[in-house]
C-alpha cells in the first residue's frame, strides 16, 4: 500500500508545474514538524525573484537586489545544507568523487534537473531516477563522439527535457535520433561548434515529441576573426531545423551577446560603474596619471572614451549597477569579454578523451549557466551573472 508521502510525490511528479499540489504537501509536513514544508515554500517563492525581466531597469533591479541574497535565499540554502542528503537518498553518496560531476539542482523544493557526466549517467542513471522521481531534465557533460553511449541510456526514458552541456557531430546526432529512449523528449538544449555540421540540423528535427529546441552559439564575438560569417551559419542552421519542423520552437542564444552586470558599489580594483547627472551609463578606471571614462549606452553597447579631465566626485558620478556589452578600451586597456580564458575550448571543442570531455563540459556549462564574464586587465578577474567581482 502506497504511504501517504510517497502518493503527494508521485502527484507532484506527475505534474510538475503545480505548485498547488507542492503546497497541500507543504502543509502536511508542516503538520509533522518536517523541515521539507518549509523548504519548498521557501522555494516556491523564490521562483518570482528569479522570473526574467523584459525590460532593462527591472532587471538591473533585479539582479541588484539580489546581490547580497534575499532572506529567503539564505534560508533556502541552510536547509539545503542541512537536509539535503537525506532529501537525495541514495543519490546521495554520488555527489561526493569529482568525476561524476553529478549535481542535483532544486527547484521549488524538489530535484528537477541533474548535472552528470555521461560515463556516470551510463553506470548510475537508473539509481538516479529512482531517487529523484521529481527528475525532469538531465544535464548531460561530455557527450561528443559518444553518442551511441547516450542514446542507449535507458535512465533517459520518459524524460522531457535534456540538456546537451557540449557540442553534437552527425553521427552523434543520427544515433540520438533514433534511440528508443528519447522518444517522449519535448525539449532539447545543445552547443553548437564554430563550424557545425549542417547535417545534425536534420537528424535533430527527426526526433518525434521534439516541440522546444535551444542552441547555444558559443562561438562569436568580440575577439573572433570572422564573428558576422559564424553568426550566419548559426542562422542557417536554426533556420534548416526551422524548415523540417515548423511545429517546434527553435531558440538560438549568443551568450557574448549578453548584457554583463557591472555592480558599481562592489567593483573595486580601481573601477567604479555608475551614472553621470543626466543618466548616462559609464565605467570609470581610475589610475595614475590619468584615468579614463567610458561611455554607454542603455542597452550596454560601448560608445566613446575619453581621458577624465577632473575627479570623479567633481563629475557628478553615482555609484549604481549597469550593464554592459563586450567591448575593449583602448584607453584604459579595461575589457569585458564573455568567455576569457574559455576561448581556446569553445573554438576547438573536439577531445577524445571522455574524462577530458566531461570536465570541459562541466567547467563550461558553470561558466556560461552562471553568465560569468572576464574583466582581463592587469590580472585578470570576473563577474558573475549578479555582478559581483571575483580574482584568482
Amino acid at each position: 500500500m502506497m504511504s501517504d508521502e510517497a502518493a503527494f510525490i508521485r502527484n507532484i511528479a506527475e505534474s510538475p508545474a503545480d505548485d498547488f499540489a507542492r503546497l497541500v504537501f507543504a502543509d502536511w509536513l508542516d503538520e509533522r514538524n518536517d523541515p521539507l514544508g518549509e523548504f519548498i515554500r521557501a522555494q516556491i517563492a523564490l521562483e518570482v525573484l528569479y522570473e526574467p525581466r523584459s525590460d532593462l531597469v527591472g532587471e538591473l533591479q533585479r539582479e541588484h537586489s539580489l546581490q547580497d541574497g534575499s532572506p529567503l535565499e539564505t534560508r533556502s540554502a541552510e536547509l539545503l545544507r542541512e537536509h539535503g542528503e537525506h532529501w537525495l537518498g541514495t543519490a546521495a553518496t554520488l555527489t561526493k568523487p569529482r568525476e561524476m560531476h553529478f549535481r542535483p539542482e532544486f527547484r521549488r523544493g524538489f530535484v528537477a534537473a541533474a548535472q552528470i557526466g555521461l560515463s556516470a549517467l551510463t553506470r548510475q542513471g537508473g539509481l538516479i531516477r529512482s531517487a529523484c522521481p521529481t527528475l525532469q531534465k538531465f544535464i548531460v557533460f561530455g557527450s561528443l563522439g559518444r553518442g551511441t553511449e547516450l542514446a542507449g541510456c535507458s535512465a533517459l526514458a520518459g524524460m522531457s527535457e535534456l540538456l546537451i552541456a557540449g557540442w553534437l557531430d552527425a553521427a552523434d546526432a543520427r544515433r540520438l535520433a533514433k534511440s528508443p529512449h528519447l522518444r517522449d523528449l519535448r525539449s532539447l538544449t545543445f552547443w553548437i561548434a564554430p563550424e557545425q555540421d549542417q547535417d545534425v540540423a536534420r537528424f535533430i528535427a527527426d526526433l518525434p515529441k521534439l516541440r522546444e529546441l535551444k542552441v547555444v552559439q558559443m562561438c562569436g564575438g568580440h575577439g573572433m576573426p570572422d564573428p558576422s560569417a559564424l553568426d550566419e551559419e548559426a542562422d542557417a542552421f536554426v533556420e534548416l531545423v526551422g524548415e523540417k519542423r515548423p511545429d517546434c520552437v527553435i531558440r538560438l542564444e549568443r551568450p557574448f551577446a549578453r548584457r554583463f552586470p557591472l555592480d558599481g558599489v562592489h567593483i573595486g580594483y580601481g573601477l567604479f560603474a555608475g551614472n553621470l547627472p543626466d543618466g548616462q551609463c559609464v565605467l570609470i578606471e581610475e589610475s595614475a596619471p590619468h584615468s579614463t571614462i567610458m561611455y554607454f549606452d542603455e542597452n550596454g553597447y560601448f560608445q566613446e572614451e575619453e581621458p577624465l579631465m577632473r575627479t570623479i566626485e567633481d563629475s557628478g558620478y553615482r555609484a549604481g549597477p549597469i550593464f554592459v556589452r563586450e567591448f575593449v578600451s583602448h584607453l584604459s586597456g579595461v575589457a569585458v569579454t564573455c568567455w576569457g580564458t574559455h576561448e581556446e575550448e569553445i573554438e576547438s571543442p573536439g577531445t577524445t578523451d571522455p574524462e577530458e570531455g566531461e570536465e570541459i563540459g562541466a567547467s563550461l556549462y558553470w561558466w556560461w549557466s552562471t553568465k560569468q564574464f572576464s574583466l582581463p586587465f592587469g590580472n585578470d578577474y570576473w563577474a558573475d551573472g549578479r555582478g559581483r567581482i571575483h580574482t584568482s
